[in-house]
């Protein structure tokens, strides 16, 4: 069973995770992730144990976290900080503005199979 972290924090714009600008978004995600579900020995079981927190800081120390889920690009340098400090941690930002000034690096899983993408990111093994 994987571990997801979906980090409700941040700011852009008028929306603000003080605010609650998130929550929703968070809570969605989340009963989404809880429910794909992976076939171990046989058995059919969630693929994931999927909690919501306000800050980096909430993470259990020591505990293994196999997947980062952000929902504001204010969290960038946040994200990016998580991924050099833990390399085997699929990090991922989501936003709502893409920026002009950067590239955008899309597969293209998203765009055809939406669903399926998720699923392949929440259970990427390492290779």
């Amino acid at each position: 069973m994987r571990h997801v972290v979906i980090v409700n924090a941040g700011e852009y714009g008028d929306l603000s995770a003080a605010k609650g600008s998130y929550d929703s978004f968070a809570r969605g995600l989340k009963a989404t992730i809880e429910e794909l579900t992976e076939r171990v020995q046989n058995e059919i079981r969630p693929a994931a144990l999927v909690e919501v927190i306000q800050s980096l800081d909430q993470i259990t120390p020591g505990r293994s976290v196999d997947v980062l889920i952000f929902v504001s690009r204010s969290m960038l340098e946040e994200s990016r900080r998580f991924k050099h400090q833990h390399p085997r941690t699929t990090v991922i930002v989501l936003t709502g503005l893409v920026s002009d000034d950067e590239v955008i690096i899309l597969d293209k899983l998203w765009l055809a199979f939406p669903e399926d993408m998720l699923r392949n990111l929440i259970l990427r093994r390492e290779v």
